[in-house]
């Protein structure tokens, strides 16, 4: 079920209340972590997974992509249970936490944004593979809220998630700044009502032409930098 560390009213219509982060790709770098375990769990199928094709998709999205590329029937719902819940056991198996990379200026532009508005995260991924990272940079204690692939029937690219995300932290969509680095992630944002910033730290600028602005990392990227952009395209939304 969807964690929430505070339960706020709806807020009305305002500047920037709320900033909320996709998880892998965004705050750290593990998508490799999780195509090599997709890899490890179509294995035993003969299903190859290909070099960043797993990127910004929910794992169920990821197998089904496998299997098309791969020229292979699409499996049947039991079986990709079992190749997700494979997935899951090999990711949170072979997680070393010392070695996971975080991107530079995630977490401190995550603590500064602390300090001023509620912050979430909303991820395409488990609750199992991402909050030992999470407890691991300390941030947990930091984040309102916490939207994960166990929480929503439709995933990313749906808004679903985000939309939950905002009802969790009592924000209107409208006056939230979403961080994604995926073409899914951005059309889930945008299409929930977010102001959406794109990080180019796994996709190519020109996949990610949805969001409201794009930038180049988290390195360098300020909370006044991401009022302005929410003020300029928040004006134009209403």
């Amino acid at each position: 079920m969807y964690r929430s560390t505070r339960e706020r009213p709806l807020a009305t219509l305002g500047p920037m209340d709320a900033l909320i982060f996709d998880f892998d790709g965004t705050i750290v770098d593990t998508e490799p972590l999780h195509e090599a375990a997709l890899r490890e769990a179509l294995e035993p199928l003969g299903i190859p997974v290909r070099e960043g094709m797993t990127i910004g998709l929910a794992d169920e999205d990821a197998i089904a992509k496998a299997c098309e590329q791969a020229g292979c029937k699409p499996l049947p719902d039991d079986r990709v249970r079992e190749v997700f819940l494979r997935k899951v056991e090999a990711f949170t198996g072979a997680m070393e936490l010392d070695h996971v990379i975080v991107f530079p200026g995630a977490v401190e532009l995550l603590t500064r944004a602390a300090m001023e508005m509620p912050v979430g995260v909303c991820t395409a991924a488990t609750r199992a593979e991402v909050e030992p990272i999470i407890r691991w940079l300390g941030i947990d204690v930091l984040l309102s809220g916490i939207v994960t692939a166990d929480d929503v029937e439709f995933k990313k690219p749906s808004p679903d998630a985000y939309r939950l995300a905002c009802r969790g932290l009592g924000i209107v969509p409208d006056r939230a700044v979403a961080l994604e680095d995926s073409p899914r992630g951005v059309r889930s944002a945008v299409d929930a009502g977010l102001t959406t910033v794109a990080l180019e730290h796994t996709t190519a600028r020109d996949r990610l032409g949805h969001a409201h602005e794009i930038v180049p990392s988290t390195d360098g990227l300020t909370l006044e930098t991401l009022r302005k952009i929410h003020a300029k395209h928040g004006a134009v939304r209403r």
